[in-house]
Parts: C-alpha cells; structure tokens; sequence
C-alpha cells in the first residue's frame, strides 16, 4: 500500500519506479514525455488516454488507486502479474518477514538486558 502520493502524476510515476521501468520508456509508452511529469507540469492534469494506456499495459494496477490514491493497494491482488514482479513482490514481502523477525528478536535482546540491568541496580542498592 502506498499512502501520501497526491496526484496521479506522482502515482505514475512511483508506479514506473516500482516496476522498473525507466521513466522516458513508461511515458514514451503511455503517449506521453517526461516532460510533462516535471516541474509545474506535474500539476497539470493527465488525459484519459494515457490513463487508457496505463491500465492496458499494466492490468496488474488498481485502478481505483491510479486514480484517487489513498489507502487503497496499488496492484490489484491475483491478477496476470508478470512472473518477473511476482518475484519482486514475493522478495519484499519475504524481506519484510525476516526484518520482522529480526525486529522481534532484537526487542526480547533489550527486554532482557534491561530485566538483567534492573536486577544488578537492585543488588548494588541493596549491597551498598
């Protein structure tokens, strides 16, 4: 889920990013230039068309995201991913997994060195 890109500009253009695709290839792709995602342009609004394109050459994408972004997920879930992004996908969200574990880990280090820290304060107090 990506939150916090507030135009659809942006949304395109993280999605290019996401998938890998240099920016010139995705716009050149979509009838667009790169140009018309830089600077003031990137305000302007975008036409249906491209839109159009968007969706047909990435039907993986939600479009309900494309268009009004939000809390929605950016890719549709189940649907035709290219074996090269399901890949992808399954790499991240293994990485997530081990990080969370990692994560979980190192918080039980630090409860118990604090539970150990604790227990020597209190026997220095109480020998002193």
């Amino acid at each position: 889920m990506v939150n916090n890109i507030s135009t659809i500009k942006e949304r395109i253009i993280h999605l290019a990013k996401f998938k890998g695709i240099p920016l010139e290839t995705f716009f050149e792709k979509i009838g667009m230039t790169y140009g018309s995602f830089k600077g003031e342009n990137k305000k302007s609004p975008i036409n249906s068309d491209a839109l159009a394109k968007i969706l047909e050459l990435h039907p993986d994408v939600n479009a309900e995201w494309l268009l009004l972004g939000g809390e929605r997920n950016m890719l549709m879930v189940g649907i035709n991913v290219k074996p090269e992004e399901k890949k992808t996908i399954e790499f991240y969200e293994n990485l997530v997994k081990i990080q969370t574990k990692t994560i979980e880990s190192q918080q039980k280090t630090i409860f118990n060195l604090t539970q150990k820290l604790t227990i020597q304060d209190h026997n220095e107090a109480n020998a002193g």
